[in-house]
Order: structure tokens, then sequence, then C-alpha cells
């Protein structure tokens, strides 16, 4: 339920560009909407906590510990 199953494509933005050649995997997990776009108050003043939801942030640090422990099996 938390990771929708709908292609958007490839996404460049401000994360890229500190990430770009650093040698090391990255996870940029990022909320679109089904259309891909990012929400109206996506890096604006409005863009407050109140728009983080706790089991989001829960279901997001369990999801890439996962990851990260699975891909030391290999």
């Amino acid at each position: 339920d938390f990771f929708p199953n709908y292609h958007i494509g490839p996404v460049v933005d401000d994360h890229f560009f500190v990430t770009e050649g650093r040698g090391f995997p990255m996870i940029d997990l990022i909320y679109m909407t089904p259309d891909g776009h990012f929400p109206p108050e996506w890096h604006t003043h409005a863009d407050t906590s109140e728009f983080i939801s706790r089991d989001v942030i829960k279901v997001v640090g369990q999801t890439t510990i996962q990851l990260i422990f699975d891909s030391e099996q290999e």
C-alpha cells in the first residue's frame, strides 16, 4: 500500500546533483502523484512536517534496512 505499482519514469530532482559520482549506493525515495508530478507543496515554504507521516517514515526505514541486509547476503 505504501509503494504503489505505477511507472513514472526517470526523475532528475535536486538530489541528483548531490549524489552523482559519489561512488556508493544511494536510495532516493520520493513521493510523486500517479500522473508523475510532485505534490504542490514540494520544496516550498508550505513543505512542512505536517505532510510527513510517521507510518510512511517507518515503512521507508524498514524497507531500506531490509534492502541493505538483503544486498549484503548476495
